[in-house]
């Protein structure tokens, strides 16, 4: 057993050195990380490489397939997310669902929460970006169970109000009430005045949805009360919303002025951010009030700006699809180079199997010539069919082991259940053709030689 042992230690080690091994001290921290840090530093890791989408495909696939070698198959899939996150970025969101939905469901085979809360978030943000309201929800209440059960208040708390964000933005108030609603409740309960401040501010576009503008307002300033801003791109970006939602909800009651006075404070804001959406939805706030107000000028003014800025956004628009089929192109090209290299290695790794297989039949043709010979002795012929026999169990072993690896699906128990019936049957028949070698082959040769040394014998007294 030793030596299928030691075979099947060869084979792993020589299919770790084909795959590029990322760098020692990502690979530390990725060991010593829990399941739920994995991703995080999988990302920290590729996000080096953000400025080169090229660059970022290659060592993204290139982390995949070292996963896959190492039958970590976890942190292949969340590599894939990280794909699937880059692509949401580039507003690929085809390629981003095409990736994501196979990892959740093998996320779900494995039974890693870890994995399956990250890919039906992904899997709801690629749905939600292209207004498929009703899937974005679905896979976000998928997730309501596994933290019931975890018990992550804070993590429920979030997916609520992402449920919630997500029906106000669809016109569901409704249900996007109840939802919301539920994520204040679990912020109080979990004394975090901060967290609460996101469902609020969701409670309140709810109700803008639902054409209740008092209510928004009250809600709208709880939120703004307990909000704490986590960076200065934080800020800008959350009283961008909170001045254009005020302004949203004073227009719905038509106090002008004050839709006037929040909408230039939040233009402010999102001048600095670069907010192109929010300075139309702006614009839009301020042509109409000047407009419901009468004055004409200035109506005219802002409805020009947000002219002009949605043919701004409309080339934006056309911006972002070529860098999404760029994206998309660049990962199926890399795709592409990965199969070209495996079908290399593949027809490589069948050369070599030819050549060891001719060189086992030139070594057996000419073990059965020299043992008919006096060339050797039966010390030799012993030695060397058992070194023969030997290479050919090896070669067996060698060219089955890459079916067993398909069958039992790199189950470590199951290989080794696998290898030892293998070797259940190989090791008798081992021993009868070792058997048969030492006694027959040997004896034969023997009785060459003594046959050989007679014909000698005789011929040199006949001499005499």
């Amino acid at each position: 057993m030793k030596k299928y042992f030691v075979l099947l230690i060869a084979i792993l080690v020589l299919g770790n050195m084909q795959a590029q091994t990322p760098p020692e001290s990502v690979l530390n921290k990725y060991h010593k990380a829990s399941s739920k840090e994995k991703y995080n530093i999988i990302s920290s890791y590729l996000n080096s490489f953000y400025k080169n989408d090229s660059l970022l495909i290659k060592k993204s696939l290139e982390l995949i397939a070292y996963f896959k070698k190492q039958n970590d198959y976890a942190g292949a899939d969340y590599t894939n997310l990280f794909l699937a996150d880059r692509a949401i970025a580039k507003h690929d969101y085809a390629t981003s669902l095409n990736i994501a939905l196979p990892a959740l469901s093998a996320f779900k085979s494995r039974k890693d929460t870890t994995g399956i809360i990250l890919a039906c978030f992904k899997i709801s943000r690629s749905y939600q970006r292209t207004r498929n309201y009703a899937e974005a929800i679905k896979y976000l209440k998928e997730l309501i169970p596994i933290y019931l059960i975890q018990g992550d208040k804070r993590g429920l708390c979030d997916n609520y109000n992402e449920i919630g964000a997500i029906s106000g933005e669809a016109y569901l108030p409704d249900s996007g009430l109840i939802y919301a609603q539920k994520a204040v409740n679990l912020a109080y309960e979990l004394k975090d005045d901060n967290l609460s401040s996101a469902p609020l501010g969701t409670v309140a576009e709810n109700y803008i949805a639902k054409g209740d503008y008092d209510l928004a307002i009250t809600f709208l300033k709880k939120s703004k009360q307990v909000y704490i801003p986590l960076s200065k791109n934080d800020s800008l970006m959350m009283h961008t919303w909170y001045n254009n939602d005020f302004a949203q909800a004073y227009l719905g009651m038509k106090q002008y002025d004050s839709v006037i006075h929040y909408s230039h404070r939040s233009l402010v804001f999102s001048m600095e951010s670069n907010d192109i959406n929010q300075q139309l939805r702006t614009y839009e706030y301020l042509y109409k009030s000047f407009d419901a107000m009468g004055m004409q000028d200035s109506s005219n003014k802002y409805y020009r700006l947000a002219g002009t800025l949605k043919d701004s956004l409309l080339g934006s628009e056309k911006i972002k699809a070529i860098e999404a089929i760029t994206f998309s192109a660049s990962l199926r090209q890399q795709e592409l180079d990965a199969e070209k290299i495996k079908a290399e290695d593949e027809r490589k790794q069948n050369i070599q199997y030819s050549l060891i297989a001719l060189g086992i039949v030139t070594f057996l043709v000419l073990f059965f010539l020299l043992s008919r010979s006096i060339i050797v002795t039966e010390k030799w012929i012993s030695f060397f069919g058992i070194l023969g026999l030997l290479i050919v169990f090896e070669f067996i072993n060698l060219l089955i082991h890459p079916f067993l690896e398909r069958v039992t699906h790199h189950s470590p128990v199951l290989m080794l259940l696998a290898l030892v019936a293998l070797a259940s049957f190989l090791i008798p028949l081992h021993h009868r053709l070792e058997k048969w070698i030492k006694e027959k082959m040997t004896e034969k040769n023997k009785k060459i030689r003594l046959d050989n040394a007679k014909k000698t014998i005789e011929t040199l007294e006949g001499i005499n």
